[in-house]
């Protein structure tokens, strides 16, 4: 879905992925989906949370948690989206949806 169409579910979202009884991970929400936009930009969904950047983290962080992987400094979504400059951004976006959400 990223590499092919574009697109990236949201995999950040509270209850979004289910661990299933027999270990299986599934994606239950499927309503929230981000364009991938590979620019300098940091998309924010309607509520103003960074939710493309965050699920690209969360899928690294699936990989690399569940199934051992490294990161791979080649990998294009990686390369862009895991650079701790846009990190440390997309970071201070999610405390302000977060403080904004507290008002």
């Amino acid at each position: 879905l990223i590499s092919k169409a574009g697109y990236v579910p949201d995999l950040a979202g509270s209850g979004n992925l289910i661990l299933t009884p027999s270990g299986l991970i599934k994606l239950v929400d499927i309503n929230n989906i981000s364009r991938i936009s590979s620019g300098s930009r940091i998309p924010l969904d309607d509520r103003g949370y960074p939710v493309c950047d965050k699920s690209v983290e969360a899928l690294f962080m699936l990989e690399k948690n569940l199934l051992g992987r490294p990161l791979d400094p080649q990998d294009g979504i990686y390369k862009v989206f895991l650079a701790p400059a846009r990190m440390e951004k997309v970071h201070a976006l999610e405390m302000q949806f977060h403080r904004t959400q507290a008002q």
